[in-house]
């Protein structure tokens, strides 16, 4: 397939990267989570929920299974849409054998298929748990189920879901800012906040494991929000580079304003009392 250049003492960059998908993946991805996750904190008391008693959870479950079910189903899809954005963005890159850039796209669809993996069990497997409990015909086939769900919201949710799911997501972020910084085909400053949101994920991801790291579950919420932000920035930044314009690399003043108040309005509602 023929590639065109431009050249520049800096870097080449390529006029046939997929930069439109890469946005509308990007859009997908930041408001399918964002709306997910506010539909079950309301809904479903997350992520408080995933660490009370299984029976309270499936009882929760089932009273708010219809709107559960279809949440949960789409917070699966954004693992497809984690996937398609560190292929799109790899794509993009003018030089895609940088080692950084590589070990970005693989631990971003390390985390796509964690992420699916994490969320699909609720609406699949956790509908035929409830429905057992409320069969159940005694205490012991309850215990059992209960078992059960624990076991499956600790292994698919905590370890798969969470754990790895966190760890493919800063990696995936730390090595694309990396690589960013080694090839600026985008903005550098957005290739260091990669690494800050990287480090930070990373730390966060290790929540699961419990004492000593439980407090840094704390750190997700902003997290989150700082890192929907910084990809919406990665996908505007990159159509402004299309057609190897390089001067338009740099984003403005007025963008990152943008994205700074966006970013802290989100923020507020996250932390607030």
């Amino acid at each position: 397939m023929h590639t065109n250049v431009v050249a520049n003492t800096d870097i080449e960059l390529r006029t046939d990267n997929p930069v439109w998908t890469v946005l509308v993946a990007a859009l997908y991805h930041v408001i399918g989570l964002t709306v997910g996750f506010f539909i079950l904190v309301a809904v479903f008391d997350f992520p408080d929920i995933l660490r009370d008693p299984a029976p309270e959870r499936l009882a929760r479950f089932v009273d708010g299974a219809s709107t559960i079910i279809p949440t949960y189903y789409l917070l699966a899809l954004t693992g497809l849409t984690q996937a398609a954005l560190a292929v799109l963005i790899w794509l993009c890159a003018p030089r895609r054998d940088e080692p950084m850039l590589v070990l970005a796209a693989l631990f971003g669809v390390l985390c796509g298929a964690f992420q699916i993996m994490g969320f699909i069990r609720w609406p699949i497997v956790i509908p035929y748990l409830a429905e057992a409990m409320a069969a159940a015909p005694n205490p012991q086939a309850q215990a059992v189920i209960t078992l059960l769900e624990g076991v499956m919201n600790r292994y698919a949710g905590m370890a798969i879901g969470e754990h790895l799911g966190f760890l493919g997501m800063g990696l995936w972020t730390l090595f694309l800012g990396i690589a960013v910084i080694k090839q600026p085909f985008i903005d550098r400053r957005l290739g260091w906040l990669a690494i800050v949101l990287g480090v930070a994920t990373l730390a966060f991801g290790m929540e699961p494991l419990g004492d000593p790291f439980t407090p840094l579950g704390e750190l997700t919420g902003g997290v989150f929000v700082v890192w929907t932000t910084w990809l919406i920035l990665i996908a505007t930044n990159l159509i402004r580079c299309r057609h190897g314009n390089i001067a338009r690399r740099n984003l403005p003043v007025w963008i990152w304003g943008v994205a700074l108040i966006y970013a802290v309005t989100a923020l507020v509602p996250t932390y607030a009392p």
